[in-house]
């Protein structure tokens, strides 16, 4: 049974195995929706060794105003594993995977999961924000501006500065936003 407490998941198995001891094997599988948590434990299972970066996100319940939590993953939809001699076969197996992603940048792949790790066991707060790059188009999705696009004229720590455009005035209005009330179009 799946618990809502971060210290109730793994979220690397065999857990004393340093993640660059896989280099070279590594791959991504992409889950059907709210999978992540329970591919791990099939992972687990089967033998499978994988890394699953959770954090814990807090929000406000509307009906009584108290928090909250939720243990997330942070790359929702992505599950990274060690495609050992038949982890592909075993991850397809169980049904929730929707198809397998080859990692061509191994070196750097495997450096990005580490600073990743790092930062999560670090004890300071982590959330997943949306990746967001200057000049891509966006869409407000909450808020008193939700419906309005724009352009990402700048992206901040957690914040975008999204640009509206009048196009016939040749005019544009910059407003600040935090990353996550946007979506890409």
């Amino acid at each position: 049974m799946l618990s809502g407490r971060l210290e109730d998941y793994a979220d690397r198995w065999p857990h004393d195995r340093p993640i660059e001891d896989d280099r070279g094997k590594w791959r991504v599988a992409y889950v059907k929706p709210r999978n992540e948590k329970a591919l791990a434990i099939d992972c687990q299972q089967a033998g499978v060794p994988y890394y699953l970066p959770l954090y814990v996100k807090r929000k406000r319940r509307n009906d009584n105003n108290k928090y909250r939590k939720s243990v997330m993953p942070l790359f929702p939809g992505y599950f990274p594993f060690v495609d050992t001699e038949d982890g592909k076969s075993k991850l397809q197996q169980t049904n929730r995977v929707v198809h397998i992603l080859d990692i061509n940048d191994q070196e750097a792949f495997v450096r990005d999961l580490e600073q990743i790790r790092h930062a999560v066991n670090s004890g300071m707060a982590v959330d997943a924000v949306p990746y967001m790059e200057e000049g891509q188009k966006v869409r407000v999705k909450e808020g008193p501006l939700q419906g309005l696009c724009g352009i990402v004229n700048r992206v901040d720590a957690n914040h975008a500065r999204l640009v509206i455009t009048v196009d016939a005035l040749k005019m544009a209005v910059e407003v600040e936003l935090e990353s996550e009330s946007v979506e890409a179009l």
